[in-house]
């Protein structure tokens, strides 16, 4: 009787107490190498207008719950209760130098703006309007409600991206895309999935995606002339800077 290679090599490991080779799992290829330059721009040009649309998560996606991480003015103006993805937020972002105007369009078409000057940001709803800072915070780990913060970037969101997590270069929308990708978990131990994509050739953000909800940008034309505050946010703004300067001690002001 002959006895097959195969089974009289499994015969000779058992008895001199080895075992067979390990199946060695296929090599997965590297992403291509990172092109050199930023990351991303964090400021986007002086005179630039950009459009934010957020797109909410369907309630069928496992990770539903945790897209109100994209922006939680979307999570809290609209709940997406069918297993569709939705517009639940759209802002259009004007910039002229130190200025920005944030306009954000409700469900029912309504734009509520925001003027955006330093650290002040005022925002006028039909006959009201709220004054808001982050300066001098009490506790600056407390964050003031609805106020957005640009000290950082022009671009929140994308503080997490970092050479570690680039996976490579993909084209959407016909653009060469700088891609970032992380997993991490949630507070309640759920894992979220994270990516950002941007654009090669400007650095500038594409689209950011948290847990199934993606916030998307698209830049504009630019504006041809500088941003004009209106005269109420003009009185606002300097009877609020009075009132933070009061409050500062003088060890600060200089």
């Amino acid at each position: 009787m002959k006895t097959c290679p195969s089974a009289l090599f499994a015969v000779c490991c058992v008895l001199i107490g080895t075992t067979a080779p390990a199946q060695v799992p296929p090599a997965t290829s590297a992403p291509p190498p990172l092109p050199p330059g930023p990351l991303m721009q964090k400021r986007a040009p002086d005179f630039s207008k950009w459009v934010i649309t957020t797109v909410s998560a369907p309630v069928g996606n496992a990770n539903a719950a945790s897209a109100s991480t994209v922006d939680a003015a979307a999570a809290n103006g609209s709940q997406n209760t069918d297993n569709k993805a939705k517009v639940a937020l759209e802002v259009t972002m004007t910039k002229t130098g130190k200025i920005m105007l944030r306009e954000v369009r409700n469900q029912d078409g309504t734009v509520v703006p925001t003027w955006c000057v330093g650290g002040l940001q005022i925002t006028i709803s039909g006959g009201t309007s709220i004054v808001q800072a982050k300066l001098y915070n009490v506790d600056p780990t407390v964050p003031t409600p609805n106020y957005e913060d640009y000290s950082d970037s022009d671009f929140r969101g994308f503080a997490w991206i970092n050479t570690i997590n680039y996976t490579g270069i993909k084209e959407i929308g016909g653009k060469k895309c700088i891609v970032f990708q992380e997993t991490t978990t949630n507070n309640a131990g759920v894992p979220v999935t994270r990516s950002a994509h941007i654009d090669l050739a400007t650095r500038l953000p594409v689209d950011l995606s948290v847990g199934g909800g993606v916030r998307n940008y698209t830049f504009t034309a630019p504006p041809t002339s500088e941003l004009v505050l209106p005269t109420l946010v003009v009185q606002l703004l300097k009877n609020r800077q009075r009132e933070l300067d009061s409050a500062t001690p003088r060890s600060q002001m200089h």
